[in-house]
């Protein structure tokens, strides 16, 4: 595998408005036109720089409290500070060391997760090493 090329939420049918208000008009990204013979699903699709999150509708619709998108960001404090302005909850999470993050909703109750950069899991992680290898190195 080279990447992960996009990843899909759940919103509710006729969600697509309050989608663009929160990843377009709050988070800063930018709407995607939908190939034509997908766009007739509803959903909406949005990007910023190589991040790709597609909004599929879902019915019936249920949020995913645990399951969730991460996003590395450049300016956590700040993000997090506009989201919270927004009415957006913020949860920091200092459970993992060394990994400034926190997690918030999207306006359909969707768990997200924002990641300072340099602290994200792809960036830092390190091969899983077995007990053999271990014992032999």
């Amino acid at each position: 595998m080279l990447a992960i090329d996009h990843v899909q939420i759940a919103i509710p049918p006729g969600g697509e408005p309050a989608a663009r208000l929160f990843f377009v008009g709050l988070l800063g990204m930018s709407e995607e036109e939908k190939p034509e013979a997908l766009a007739a699903r509803g959903g909406c699709w949005f990007r910023a720089g190589r991040v790709h999150l597609h909004c599929g509708v879902e019915s019936p619709f249920r949020p995913q409290r645990k399951a969730h998108a991460a996003f590395l960001v450049g300016d956590l404090d700040a993000l997090a500070e506009k989201l919270a302005e927004a009415g957006s909850p913020i949860r920091w999470d200092e459970s993992v060391a060394d990994r400034r993050r926190f997690y918030t909703d999207d306006p359909f109750g969707n768990r997200l997760e924002f990641i300072s950069s340099g602290h994200g899991f792809s960036e830092r992680l390190q091969p899983l090493v077995s007990k053999a290898e271990r014992a032999a190195g």
